[in-house]
């Protein structure tokens, strides 16, 4: 579903806290109801968390779907369809946080890789089936939503894909059985899994540790770990349990429910949970907040939250997996109070918003107090957002230590045209073929030379005969009687049909008729005092809008909308806020040439 980009991405939006609370409680029915009420918010908080945000798509494939994101864009749960009811789908990030969620079969290693080469599972391929609780029966009917995970001997592996049975656990697990086990939706490294923070899967849990009533069928023989079921047949001793025509699939795991880690480690109350967030606050005060322009305000409380808070919570707070560091685990128990309590403290100053008792919209941040005693005071400690950031510069370090992408080379190019055609002709060079700079200059000397233009008087002009006049002549100008040979040159060049070729490593080749024009990457205000990154004109480079935008999005956590140029031709790329240095960053790593990308940041000249 997910092999290729995603397309039509819409702006990601902040998803509101009553729909959020909606979401919440879909899941907790859903996914967790066999958990007692106090456990499965505490749950439910776990797997939609605050600051979540949802963004629209069309796969590859077509289907519309909703992606829901967490405030540093990991998706977490998606729909497909347009019906308001779609089956609520749970992404492997979510899955690696709550591993039991949903049913689980297993595979060998070896079928992974065709996994994710978008190859369904067969029911040839399936070693075990294992239940997320013992209540419920084994038999999984058809299009029951379900995980896929690596067999590991004695052991349950992390989730690697997600999909809906295709038939009946029973169907799968009868003799001789033959056709597709589940229908693969989503899976580690597809792209929906790239949006996220491309983190590797937890190691596999103990069967003790899950489990001690676990039934192997009699007539199954175990896999190693790792071994290719295709060649167990090799080894004449033993059948291999996922071949179709075994007779022996395992008839099922039952598997005893315990608390995930999360929920048997020790929990923050909400008082430390708000100390936590004030001290994240101090922290972004003393550091990014503080070099902020007065002009990048107002902030609504939404954005000031997520782009400032949360990712200047610390790196590591004991406890913190089993208790979200979010508003929702706080005292104040929402934003507006926390922000509130923060204005009278003076940190920070607030503009409510209009209307009768403070209900007509977000209230937002007017204004900081950096100079603050306890801002003053603050020692910075190494927060989430460094981590991410020491991450990213890691892998994007692996990456170059990959192979840097080759540079792609641009030559601009001329072609003989209308009467810049007749000196080529007395040269006796071809007029159906392009030249670089360096040709037509070449060219251009030998006609001198054999016609014997030099000024013999002063030998930097060229003597202009009735050849170069008639070449070089516009309509109500004259040409003089000599020029210089550099001024004569590019005179030429003007009168000549542009060109360009552009040479991309494994790629074709490209040659165009045309001037070239440089990528446009412009810095504009949009949307009242939005500020938002705009690119043109990268087409002819290779790149392709939606990888770019979706790229954007990832690396500059912000909104990407992709629009047609007005009254031109070829595609915007729009990315919220200010990130000019960035995205030149971004296309040199793609290759483009640094001298054919001009920036410009256009908010200087609004008042």
């Amino acid at each position: 579903m997910f092999k290729k980009a995603l397309t039509d991405l819409k702006t990601s939006a902040p998803l509101k806290n009553s729909d959020r609370r909606k979401l919440k409680s879909r899941v907790v029915q859903e996914y967790l109801p066999n958990l007692s009420a106090g456990d499965a918010s505490q749950v439910g908080d776990l797997l939609v968390p605050d600051g979540l945000q949802s963004i629209k798509f069309t796969s590859s494939a077509g289907t519309p779907g909703v992606a829901y994101l967490s405030a540093d864009g990991e998706p977490l749960w998606f729909t497909l369809g347009k019906n308001s009811n779609a089956d609520l789908i749970p992404t492997v990030y979510t899955l690696w946080k709550r591993p039991r969620l949903l049913p689980i079969l297993t595979t060998p290693e070896a079928v992974i890789p065709v996994l994710q080469n978008g190859a369904d599972l067969m029911s040839a391929g399936v070693v075990e089936i294992h239940t997320h609780t013992p209540s419920e029966p084994i038999a999984l009917p058809e299009g029951r939503i379900v995980a896929i995970s690596q067999y590991t001997r004695n052991a349950l592996g992390a989730p690697l894909a997600v999909g809906t049975m295709a038939t009946s656990s029973d169907s799968i697990m009868a003799e001789n059985a033959r056709g597709k086990a589940v229908k693969v939706l989503h899976i580690f490294k597809d792209k929906l899994w790239e949006m996220g923070k491309r983190g590797a899967p937890p190691e596999p849990i103990s069967i003790s540790d899950v489990d001690s009533s676990i039934q192997e069928p009699e007539n199954t023989t175990e896999i190693e770990e790792g071994e290719n079921p295709e060649k167990s047949e090799e080894k004449g001793e033993e059948e291999s349990p996922v071949a179709a025509q075994s007779g022996s699939m395992p008839t099922s795991t039952s598997v005893n429910p315990q608390k995930s880690d999360d929920l048997a480690q020790p929990l923050l109350d909400p008082q430390e949970v708000s100390s936590i967030l004030r001290k994240s606050l101090i922290q972004s005060l003393s550091t990014t907040l503080s070099t902020l322009p007065s002009s990048a305000f107002p902030l609504l409380a939404t954005t000031f939250y997520t782009t400032y808070i949360l990712p200047a919570r610390p790196a590591y707070v004991p406890n913190s997996e089993s208790t979200p560091i979010d508003i929702k685990h706080s005292s104040h128990k929402n934003l507006s109070a926390f922000l509130r309590a923060a204005e009278k403290e003076g940190l920070l100053r607030l503009k409510e918003p209009k209307g009768k008792g403070g209900k007509g919209g977000d209230v937002q941040v007017i204004g900081v107090n950096e100079q603050h005693p306890d801002v003053c005071e603050h020692i910075v400690y190494k927060t989430i957002g460094d981590a991410d950031a020491k991450r990213e510069k890691k892998e994007e370090r692996e990456a170059k230590e990959r192979g840097a992408v080759k540079e792609i080379v641009v030559t601009e190019l001329w072609k003989p045209h209308q009467q810049s055609a007749r000196l080529f002709e007395e040269c006796k060079k071809e007029t159906s073929i392009v030249y670089s700079r360096q040709d037509v200059i070449k060219t251009l000397n030998e006609y001198i030379s054999t016609k014997e233009l030099v000024n013999p008087h002063q030998q930097q002009f060229i003597n202009i005969d009735d050849t170069l006049r008639a070449v070089l002549v516009t309509k109500g100008s004259e040409i003089p009687e000599f020029m210089k040979r550099n001024e004569l040159s590019s005179l030429l060049l003007e009168k000549m049909q542009g060109w360009y070729r552009i040479e991309i490593e494994g790629k074709d080749t490209i040659l165009k008729k045309g001037k070239l024009t440089s990528i446009s990457v412009e810095v504009k205000i949009r949307q009242g005092r939005k500020a938002c990154t705009l690119i043109t004109g990268y087409e002819p480079f290779g790149i392709d809008a939606d990888l770019f935008a979706e790229d954007l999005r990832r690396v500059c956590a912000g909104s990407t909308a992709i629009s047609d140029v007005p009254g031109g031709k070829g595609k915007e790329v729009m990315v919220q806020g200010k990130h000019l240095k960035t995205v030149e960053k971004m296309l040199v790593e793609r290759g483009v040439p640094q001298k054919w990308i001009v920036c410009a940041d256009m908010t200087g000249k609004k008042k």
